[in-house]
C-alpha cells in the first residue's frame, strides 16, 4: 500500500473521531463551567477546578457520557498519533540533512502526543471517579499542555510542508 493512502486513511479516522467525540461530547458543554466539554476538565489546574467540572456532570447519564467520552478518546489518539507521525515522516522521506532530521523529530512528535494523551486520560477518568489528588490534576494539566503544544507544532509543519509542495520549484537550465 503506498503511504499516501495510509496517511489518508489516518487523516480520515481522525476526521472522523473529531466528529464522533464533539457530538458525542455535546451534552459536556451544557454548563458555562464546561463550555469546553472534556477539555475543561484537562485543563483544570486543581482538584477544587476539576471537582466542580464534574460534579457539574453529576446527573448520572451526562456522568457516563464523560467517561464513555474519555474511551471513545483512545480511538482517537490511535488514528491522530499516527497520522502526524506519518505524515510528517512521509515528508522526511523527501527530504535531506537538517529538514530530514526535523521532519523525522517532528514525526516523533506526533507518537509522543499520542502517549501523553493516553496518560491524561487515564487521569482524567481519575477525576470522573473523584479519586484523583491535587498533584495528579496539576501533573494532568501539564500534560495536557505537552501534549497540544507537541501536537499543534506537528500540524504546523505539516501544513508548511504541503505549502512548500504547491509552491513551484525554480525550473534549472543545464547547458
Amino acid at each position: 500500500m503506498k503511504p499516501v493512502y495510509v496517511i489518508l486513511f489516518f487523516f480520515t479516522g481522525t476526521l472522523i473521531m473529531m466528529s464522533v467525540m464533539r457530538w458525542h461530547g455535546k451534552p459536556l458543554t451544557q454548563s458555562p463551567l464546561t463550555k469546553a466539554g472534556i477539555l475543561s476538565l484537562e485543563f483544570a489546574k486543581t482538584k477544587q477546578q476539576s471537582d466542580a467540572i464534574t460534579t457539574t456532570w453529576k446527573d448520572k447519564q451526562v456522568h457516563y457520557t464523560a467517561i464513555v467520552n474519555t474511551s471513545i478518546d483512545f480511538v482517537f489518539i490511535f488514528f491522530y498519533s499516527l497520522f502526524l507521525f506519518a505524515a510528517s515522516y512521509w515528508f522526511s522521506l523527501k527530504q535531506k540533512g537538517i529538514m530530514k532530521k526535523l521532519s523525522q523529530s517532528i514525526a516523533l512528535f506526533g507518537l509522543t502526543a499520542g502517549l501523553l494523551d493516553t496518560i491524561e486520560n487515564y487521569f482524567l477518568l481519575k477525576m470522573l471517579a473523584f479519586t484523583a489528588s491535587d498533584a495528579e490534576t496539576v501533573f494532568t494539566f501539564w500534560i495536557a499542555a505537552i501534549k497540544f503544544l507537541l501536537a499543534a507544532i506537528a500540524v504546523v509543519w505539516i501544513l508548511l510542508q504541503l505549502l512548500l509542495l504547491l509552491i513551484p520549484k525554480p525550473k534549472t537550465f543545464s547547458s
